[in-house]
């Protein structure tokens, strides 16, 4: 699962650091897991001096060279559950690079370590746990990307009305999700079979129109109000804001 909420990460010069949050639900952080942090560097970086050096909520859990010029470089820490913390943790990644020849000022801007952030993630032992409510959105994370793709699913054609729905529910899902670079995308198509990480799906209608999309959509949206989350295989974490009338969705999503 992807953790860097950037599409690009470089650390730059003689010392750098890069540091950010990223969320672990509660029966990920019980479970612990594997970090794996991959890297390439320039060539002019001496390894036998440069150390990367990662730090996981203020405890140093890896040193490793800083030798990887010409490929990428990917360590894998098991991480203990006791070093994981149900929410948010703390991420930092430093770097102290060595020139190989050139001791100038000049050459400081030669130093560089560039983290795929495509192959830096988090995974958990019997694979992601499913989310277990509203209070699980920021487990939706990032994609390879680096950003959270929010996919509101609604059926027929753009009226006034449910286009404002539509965009107040994304509104409240990237606000109550933290989600620093939200993509916003509206489909009528359902969602994929397949989840992929960083990918947050919101239905919003009535009970009859939604569940064409999903069986997972749960009953209770056919007798009154509903705005919860379900997380299943078949379509990936899901924001459900429903009822069995208009009326009633208006007030699901007030």
């Amino acid at each position: 699962r992807p953790i860097v909420p950037l599409r690009t990460l470089r650390l730059d010069g003689e010392i750098a650091y890069a540091s950010w949050t990223f969320f672990i639900s509660a029966a990920e952080a019980a479970r612990g897991g594997n970090l794996s942090i991959a890297f390439t560097n320039s060539v002019l970086v001496l390894p036998e001096a440069s150390r990367l050096r990662i730090f996981l909520n203020g405890r140093q859990i890896a040193q490793t060279a800083i030798d990887s010029p010409d490929r990428t470089k990917v360590i894998a820490l098991p991480v203990a559950s006791d070093l994981l913390r149900p929410g948010e943790n703390a991420l930092r990644i430093e770097a102290e690079m060595f020139h190989r020849i050139d001791c100038s000022i000049n050459a400081t801007y030669e130093l560089w370590t560039r983290i795929d952030t495509r192959l830096t993630g988090f995974s958990f032992p019997g694979g992601r746990a499913p989310l277990a409510g509203l209070n699980d959105l920021p487990g939706v994370g990032v994609g390879a990307n680096g950003a959270t793709r929010i996919r509101g699913v609604q059926r027929g054609p753009a009226r006034t009305n449910s286009v404002d729905r539509m965009l107040r529910a994304v509104q409240a899902a990237a606000v109550r999700g933290r989600y620093v670079q939200p993509l916003v995308e509206v489909s009528e198509v359902a969602p994929a079979p397949e989840p992929t990480p960083g990918t947050l799906n919101v239905l919003i209608g009535t009970f009859d129109n939604i569940r064409r999309f999903s069986p997972d959509v749960p009953s209770e949206a056919g007798v009154g109000p509903l705005t919860t989350m379900i997380d299943t295989p078949s379509i990936g974490p899901t924001v459900v804001i429903s009822g069995p009338n208009e009326r009633a969705v208006d007030s699901a999503l007030s």
